[in-house]
């Protein structure tokens, strides 16, 4: 896995199966409506929603294991909130719809393989 590191939630679960999979269809169900949020958000230069769907986006992308990307979505946080360079919004927001597509790939083929 490139962008998913499960560690976390195979703690938070003990091993259990059963709630890996509960965990990661959780997550897989917030997908769409961080995309919309995010893109919407974007496009209207609403500052504001965008640090609200940023902040609860890089809590989900921590619990799934990407720091990375959940670190670029706490900058576009820190960022909107203060309406601070809104230049740079469109690129990490561009990357993030990327990653989370990969990363939804990925979750599907370790579900299947479950």
């Amino acid at each position: 896995m490139k962008h998913i590191n499960l560690n976390y939630i195979n703690t938070l679960a003990d091993g259990n199966n059963e709630v890996i999979i509960e965990l990661i269809n959780l997550f897989k169900d917030q997908i769409p409506e961080f995309k919309e949020r995010m893109t919407v958000s974007l496009e209207n230069k609403d500052w504001s929603e965008l640090h609200k769907i940023a902040h609860k986006a890089k809590s989900s992308l921590n619990i799934m294991g990407m720091k990375d990307t959940a670190t670029e979505l706490e900058t576009l946080e820190h960022m909107s909130k203060k309406k601070e360079t809104p230049e740079k919004y469109p690129t990490i927001v561009q990357h993030f719809l990327e990653i989370i597509d990969i990363a939804n790939e990925e979750l599907d083929v370790l579900l299947a393989e479950m």
